[in-house]
């Protein structure tokens, strides 16, 4: 899940993510996160339940 998370981060900033490959990796950008206009683009999707109508939306640009 991770991996898929680095490379879909890699994408919408032209692969400015430095991402690293440890159990508990960390990525890292260059520039802040309000030079990377993407951010608003795309959220994370929570599942808190085996339903698809239960979930709660977070935009990537809140861990700014």
């Amino acid at each position: 899940m991770y991996n898929s998370f680095v490379i879909l981060l890699q994408n919408i900033t032209s692969n400015a993510a430095v991402c690293e490959t440890t159990t508990d990796g960390v990525c890292t950008m260059p520039n802040p996160c309000s030079n990377y206009t993407n951010f608003s683009n795309y959220n994370f999707l929570f599942n808190f339940t085996n339903s698809n109508s239960t979930y709660m939306r977070v935009p990537l640009a809140t861990f700014a």
